[in-house]
């Protein structure tokens, strides 16, 4: 999508133990988002990594997701985005799915339940993390409303409104 915003927000590996590891990184779609309606879509792409010495196959998901004004959210299911994938050893696996939260800031986090090429069955962690916030007026200047009158508080904003804004304000001071 082109009206997105990157993030560098990534999980860690060194949150995890065992042989899978799970990395996070995430984005905000601006242009599937209606702040006005409390709807912030968030696209994230997950890549498992097998270090282990044994193939393990991704049976369900748990998610726990927590909206900034504390509503959490638990989904379960079979596999990611329809698969239940084989991930041999020193390999991986990368899919992208998204989220939609009522504020522009929450949590999301859980486990993969797997199980190796033994039977043994196990969780692989999902290490918390944070989706991007949104860029709006408020939130970069406190007195933004009074700049661009015409903008609610929680309004998402274009660079072009933004450099506008700093601009504005960089002769105020």
């Amino acid at each position: 999508m082109t009206n997105s915003q990157s993030t560098d927000q990534q999980s860690g590996e060194d949150d995890q133990s065992g042989p899978i590891k799970v990395e996070v990184a995430t984005r905000y779609l601006e242009s599937d988002s209606d702040p006005e309606d409390d709807r912030y879509v968030f696209a994230y792409t997950v890549t498992i990594m097998n270090h282990g010495d044994s193939a393990a196959q991704l049976l369900t998901r748990h998610w726990i997701i927590t909206h900034g004004n504390g509503k959490t959210q638990e989904v379960k299911g079979d596999g990611v985005v329809g698969k239940q994938p084989l991930i041999k050893p020193g390999e991986g696996y990368q899919y992208t799915s998204g989220t939609v939260l009522e504020t522009p800031i929450g949590t999301m986090g859980g486990s993969y339940q797997m199980i190796a090429d033994d039977g043994q069955e196990f969780d692989a962690p999902i290490p918390d993390f944070l989706p991007p916030q949104p860029i709006t007026l408020m939130s970069l200047f406190p007195m933004a409303q009074q700049l661009v009158p015409h903008a609610r508080a929680n309004e998402v904003v274009g660079l072009d409104q933004i450099e506008n804004s700093v601009g504005i304000l960089s002769h105020m001071y």
